[in-house]
């Protein structure tokens, strides 16, 4: 009886060995291109790791922190909105937050900080923060918990 029990082991220990050196199932390619596609990919992953350790971490510009204290809208280019403390209008709109269109009810301010991204576009109402740090909008003057 322990002789079968043995020559199942040895079987199964056997097969479980082959399959972990086999490349996996695939329903679109064979063995071979599996195997060569999981070589290409390893390569791949070893010269990105490689390149980014060369480089350093990549760091991506953080946001500012955008607050809209007040709106005041009289028609599509007669506004006044202040950002951060500063008084903005039609007239002076530019600038590192520039202001993209305003409404009755909310401003969209455009950060051009990150190229890579393309620009971020943020909408915010009277009285409320844009964090940067985390993306997050809050009512009022307020800065998350960290």
């Amino acid at each position: 009886m322990k002789l079968p029990v043995f020559i199942l082991a040895a079987c199964w220990a056997s097969a479980a060995a082959a399959q972990q050196a086999a490349p996996r199932p695939s329903l679109f390619f064979n063995p071979a291109e599996t195997a060569a596609i999981e070589g290409l990919l390893v390569a791949h992953e070893a010269r990105v790791s490689a390149a980014q350790s060369d480089r350093g971490p990549v760091e991506r510009p953080v946001p500012p922190d955008v607050h809209m204290g007040a709106l005041i809208y009289m028609g599509p280019n007669d506004w006044v909105v202040w950002l951060n403390g500063a008084r903005r209008t039609a007239q002076n709109r530019g600038g590192e937050l520039e202001i993209a269109a305003v409404t009755p009810e909310r401003a969209e301010i455009v950060w051009r900080g990150d190229t890579r991204g393309g620009p971020l576009r943020i909408r915010l109402r009277p009285y409320q923060t844009f964090v940067g740090t985390t993306g997050e909008i809050l009512e009022g003057i307020l800065t998350p918990a960290r």
